[in-house]
């Protein structure tokens, strides 16, 4: 009978295809990457959501007054605004939900519940409407790796042409996103270190010591008023070790607030919460904690629009741990994840409540990743592999290779292999290398624990077709063979602030974090591919370039656009946390954490803690933070340590020819460098107490970033969540606009949903 309403439905797909009143806003192909295709569509009656964002009528004066109150010349400097008038900035106008209203009327008695946001109408129905309503086919898609599974779109999606000056986007149809937590977790004693892993745990990280090397005192939170938060993703954290690392290390917790549901009994991931609630509580003791439990199926803007914009006090510093590539559409290859539809759309609209917490006094900090500067182009693999490295995830037979990388081509798909084997693999790429391995047997060809194996270097191994696939020889970057590096969001927006990971050593001192010395993970960092660079930085970014090509130290030509948002902005300790897991017993355990996902936590307390001393006497908090750092940077260099020693040419895996170094000053690998805490507090307390911070700043600086053409292809409330907004009905009037829409709506649609149903009688 399932099979009989797809037959009907995709029918009247085919009908509606030929209104020519529609206009296509999403298209997606076969799932790529990560994510498989089920041949047979899901259950016509299965539940099935979406949202119409629609075009905000004052969105110049968000991005304004952004400006205004982020620059530290600027009078307004950090005179926030209420939340209600960031609700009216982001208020679309009524004729747009009117006409939404009159669109979704043709299936209003197959949809289950209507909710209406600031800016967006969330729409809960079936299967069978959703196609209905988008003119659109739908399959079930599996994450290969995770097992997760999603309803969404199979072809072109549409809605009808009335709308096209009211919708910004429609969300929830066609991407596929799985958000990466920047985290790695080694679950052996610091003691005993692993040779083969190289894990260095000589200075191991607990609350005390951040507040040792980062000069910071062990501040309470006194201001009722300051509440941080945590936002997370397929990941919830366990009360009860969070509870057994706050004995351990002996300091008052503040009150800890939920929003969301505890996804812990199903099995979802416990660790990345684990560290980021941990961490922040330590470094801002007392200061009272709102953790954000997305669903599983919400990435940033899902999670802005549904949760955080409808609080109404937002925290003062969001802290976030995930990220997934900027880059989210295919580029030369078809190996990658996409939303399907133009990737700006989504980044810029995410990008508006950026700024609209940012003028609420909101500070966001972002782990800007732990793939170096690759990111996440293992999809690709277009780096060639330092051969003096091989194989840092133990395991393996040899200690090195002479030939680490081979070129996979089949038609107009083109990858680096293992790099992209160890991202995502095939059938078809597995049984290529194998029989070329097989091919090569005089020279030990064979794959180990993931890593190619060669005795012979490259030059010297027989290439040619196997299995239909065309194995060539690798031995250099070319822009022809897809991207170098790919940047993670949000770490690559320019308003937040990205934080990297550095290690300790002994001798050395703080250097970035790269699993060559001793961490688990490489640090993120390079330059967007969407965004411009922000005026802020556009001084750091031109003496790192002037300095990198003295030096000799930059990346080959197209790999990056330093006409683009440079990341991280900071550093700071992101290598052996002690961190507190839960067993299955219930029982708690010491695990040591690696990842600039530990960074961004520790860092945001201190935010915090920072926070809470400027409300307590009566001021406002931070806010946007980066023009103000950069602008420490200039005139008080001392705050920072600046880290020169270290590179992110590696991955959490292995390690390639090209990335970018630390040196002195701003740069791609490490930031400014990691903040002297202590001396940031005295300097931001005075400078504001006194109000002479716009006299340090000899003209204003606009803060205006606008979206690159050149970047790929060249006071804590009683209660927080009390003043969420009702989802349900709302009663603001739009009921009569749904029964006046309804009056004038065509009913052919409902009468074809009636048709089907009655074929399953």
């Amino acid at each position: 009978m399932i099979q009989i309403i797809s037959t009907l439905l995709t029918f009247i797909f085919y009908v509606y295809a030929a209104d020519p009143s529609r206009t296509i806003f999403a298209v997606r192909p076969a799932a790529q990457g990560e994510w498989s295709t089920s041949t047979v569509a899901p259950d016509p009656s299965a539940p099935f959501s979406f949202s119409v964002l629609l075009n905000i009528a004052n969105q110049s004066a968000i991005e304004n007054s952004f400006e205004d109150i982020s620059n530290p010349s600027s009078p307004n400097y950090r005179k926030f605004l209420s939340p209600e008038q960031i609700q009216d900035m982001l208020r679309p106008t009524e004729e747009a939900f009117a006409q939404t209203y009159r669109w979704l009327s043709g299936g209003v008695e197959n949809i289950t519940a209507i909710q209406e946001g600031i800016s967006h109408i969330k729409v809960t129905t079936n299967v069978a409407t959703a196609s209905l309503l988008l003119q659109t086919e739908f399959r079930m898609y599996t994450n290969v790796i995770t097992s997760t599974t999603q309803i969404r779109a199979f072809g072109e999606c549409s809605h009808p042409s009335f709308l096209k000056p009211f919708v910004h986007m429609i969300a929830g149809v066609s991407e596929l996103l799985t958000p990466q937590a920047h985290a790695k977790v080694f679950n052996y004693d610091p003691k005993k270190r692993s040779a083969s892993l190289n894990y260095d745990t000589s200075f191991p990280i607990t609350p005390s010591a951040l507040h040792t090397i980062y000069n910071a005192s062990e501040s309470f939170g006194q201001s009722s008023e300051t509440l941080q938060g945590v936002m997370a993703f397929s990941s919830f954290y366990s009360s009860s070790a969070l509870q057994s690392f706050v004995e351990k290390y002996n300091f008052s917790m503040g009150n800890v607030t939920d929003l969301g549901s505890n996804c812990l009994a199903t099995g979802c991931n416990q660790a990345e919460s684990n560290l980021d609630m941990q961490y922040i509580t330590a470094t801002a003791p007392n200061v009272s904690t709102i953790f954000i439990a997305s669903p599983s199926n919400y990435w940033i803007l899902e999670a802005m629009e549904e949760l955080i914009m409808k609080m109404n006090k937002v925290p003062q510093v969001l802290s976030i741990s995930y990220g997934t590539p900027e880059f989210l559409q295919c580029g030369t290859h078809d190996y990658c994840r996409t939303l399907g539809y133009s990737t700006s759309l989504y980044l810029s609209r995410s990008q508006i409540y950026f700024q609209a917490l940012g003028i609420q006094g909101t500070s966001i900090i972002v782990a800007s990743g732990d793939d170096g500067a690759m990111g996440f182009s293992p999809q690709t693999g277009n780096n060639p592999a330092d051969n003096s490295t091989y194989c840092y995830n133990g395991g393996c037979s040899h200690s090195s290779s002479q030939c680490q990388q081979v070129r996979l081509a089949s038609g107009s798909q083109s990858v680096i292999f293992p790099t992209f084997y160890l991202s995502s693999s095939s059938a078809a790429i597995t049984n290529a290398v194998n029989a070329w391995a097989l091919n090569n047997t005089k020279c030990n060809v064979t794959i180990e624990n993931g890593y190619l194996y060669s005795s012979c270097p490259c030059q010297q191994l027989k290439y040619g077709v196997y299995s239909g696939v065309n194995v060539s020889l690798y031995e250099r970057y070319s822009q022809r063979f897809g991207q170098a590096f790919t940047p993670s969001w949000p770490a690559s927006d320019p308003y937040v602030t990205s934080v990297g990971a550095t290690i300790f050593r002994e001798g050395s001192g703080e250097e970035v974090a790269s699993i060559k010395n001793g961490a688990l993970v490489t640090s993120g960092g390079g330059f967007s591919q969407t965004f411009s660079t922000p005026a802020y930085q556009q001084r750091a970014v031109d003496n790192w370039m002037a300095r990198a090509k003295m030096e000799g130290t930059l990346p080959p030509n197209g790999t990056f656009s330093s006409t683009m948002r440079g990341f991280p902005d900071i550093s700071f300790a992101g290598h052996a946390f002690v961190v507190y897991q839960q067993n299955a017993d219930g029982s708690s355990v010491e695990t040591y954490v690696d990842g600039t996902s530990a960074s961004a936590p520790a860092f945001s307390g201190f935010i915090s803690a920072l926070n809470d001393k400027l409300m307590l006497r009566g001021d406002r908090p931070m806010g946007f933070l980066n023009p103000l750092l950069y602008l420490v940077a200039q005139t008080r260099p001392d705050i920072y340590n600046d880290i020169t020693v270290g590179d992110n040419k590696c991955t959490t895996s292995e390690c390639y020819v090209h990335g970018y170094e630390a040196t002195e000053g701003w740069d791609p690998a490490s930031g400014l460098g990691s903040v002297n805490i202590g001396k940031l507090f005295e300097y931001v307390l005075q400078v504001t107490a006194n109000e002479t911070i716009s006299q340090l700043v000899n003209s204003q600086t606009p803060m205006s970033t606008e979206m690159g053409t050149n970047g790929a292809d060249a006071p804590m409330p009683t209660d927080p969540l009390a003043t969420m907004n009702q989802q349900q009905n709302n009663e603001s009037g739009r009921s009569n606009l749904v029964s006046a829409a309804w009056l004038d709506a065509p009913k052919w649609g409902v009468m074809v949903v009636a048709l089907i149903l009655a074929c399953t009688m």
